[in-house]
């Protein structure tokens, strides 16, 4: 199990660190377009932790 939990976390962590870098290097020449995308994600993160979310996933039934 917390293997499991690891290789997840190592994942999202590697997915993310690879969404920025592209990200720079596509939106090097547009500071707008940079911002955008950094709000967006910001924004994203904020409606992960919404309640509905937290709430589904503690309604989960367990493996």
């Amino acid at each position: 199990m917390r293997n499991r939990l690891i290789i997840l976390y190592a994942g999202l962590i590697t997915a993310n660190i690879a969404a920025w870098v592209w990200a720079l290097l596509a939106f090097r020449s547009s500071p707008v377009l940079l911002s955008t995308a950094l709000l967006a994600y910001t924004l994203g993160l904020r409606h992960a932790f919404d309640a509905d979310h937290i709430a589904a996933i503690d309604n989960a039934p367990a493996n």
